[in-house]
């Protein structure tokens, strides 16, 4: 089994997802930290329970903000293996991740079309993660089938797949 832990960043603090309602998301509160920064959160993860890889999903650049690559270059010069979801919705957004060392994780929540995860696929192979969102079991995007997008996707390369169901984030469902 491989546990990978997830940090869910909004305005540069670790934050509670609750079903997706990300007005509702608020700064976590942990017994391993007081601290909210995430290189703090994830020292701490990492010195509890010997785990270094981390599932990194930058809220603010999900909805349409500045990726913060300055945060990712932090955690992998601390050692830490990152996979970062930062609403990558073009072949150019994925180029500095790629760059300073991350996975990046390609969510059908933002990718426009299959056309852009077939370029990121031919780029960079294994270092692209396709995350399968989902609201109640059903895509969000691109239709209305799990089936249809698996098969879309597969047909294009990805070889590394998330699947998540926003409406079970932080509902302990």
């Amino acid at each position: 089994m491989r546990i990978i832990p997830v940090l869910d960043v909004k305005d540069g603090q670790v934050v509670r997802g609750i079903a997706g309602r990300r007005d509702e998301y608020r700064p976590i509160q942990s017994q391993l930290t007081s601290s909210t920064d995430p290189l703090e959160v994830a020292h701490s993860i990492r010195d509890a329970f010997a785990l270094s890889e981390f599932y990194l999903a930058d809220l603010d650049a999900i909805l349409g903000k500045k990726a913060s690559l300055a945060l990712f270059e932090r955690l992998i010069a601390n050692d830490f293996q990152v996979m970062i979801d930062c609403g990558i919705r073009s072949t150019e957004e994925a180029k500095p991740l790629i760059e300073c060392g991350a996975q990046i994780v390609a969510g059908l929540e933002t990718m426009p079309d299959v056309s852009v995860l077939d370029d990121l696929c031919s780029r960079w192979g294994s270092d692209v993660i396709f995350s399968l969102d989902l609201k109640n079991c059903r895509p969000l995007a691109w239709s209305d089938k799990v089936s249809e997008v698996i098969n879309l996707v597969t047909k294009v390369g990805v070889e590394r797949m998330l699947i998540l169901d926003l409406a079970t984030v932080g509902t302990h469902a």
